[in-house]
């Protein structure tokens, strides 16, 4: 019984702060001209992405530029390839790529800037213009607790699956 009493006390005083906040933010009683109160916005101005949002698309862009020259350097043995990616690659990836045959990776290098495709609740997904082809990067955040980007996947030109 003293529980509901509580809950009931606690509804009341939240829904009376709220109304209050409400009409201090509204004026109430107060006339105002209503084209001094409207803000301008010019249709030409870009959407911008909040800062710290930004700064992760930038680190993963450069992740993927990095894991994507480490990939076509294959004139170094396996271990020491995969030993340069293994750090930027999601757990799945690592099982992936660790017993990788690099003979089979084609000589190629990263001539563009990695553009990203999509951001969604998956990851992020990049393509990047290389010597032999548009690519797809897959990026991940790495652990439970949403830390940096790194790459799931990586898509060959033609392989069908994001062309």
């Amino acid at each position: 019984m003293r529980t509901d009493w509580n809950r009931q006390a606690t509804t009341v005083v939240v829904i009376l702060t709220l109304g209050l906040t409400i009409m201090g933010c509204t004026d109430a009683g107060k006339s105002q001209d209503p084209a001094s109160s409207t803000p301008t916005v010019s249709v030409t101005d870009p959407p911008t992405t909040p800062a710290p949002r930004q700064s992760a698309y930038d680190d993963a862009a450069k992740t993927v530029t990095t894991v994507m020259t480490e990939y076509f350097d294959t004139k170094r043995s396996s271990d020491e390839w995969f030993a340069a990616l293994e750090p930027h690659l999601s757990m799945e990836a690592q099982y992936l790529y660790e017993d990788a045959n690099i003979k089979n990776i084609p000589d190629g290098n990263v001539t563009g800037t990695p553009q990203l495709v999509t951001d969604d609740a998956t990851g992020l997904r990049y393509f990047v213009d290389t010597s032999i082809g548009q690519f797809t990067v897959i990026l991940v955040l790495e652990g439970d607790s949403g830390g940096p980007y790194v790459v799931d996947e990586i898509q060959s030109p033609g392989s069908g699956k994001y062309d």
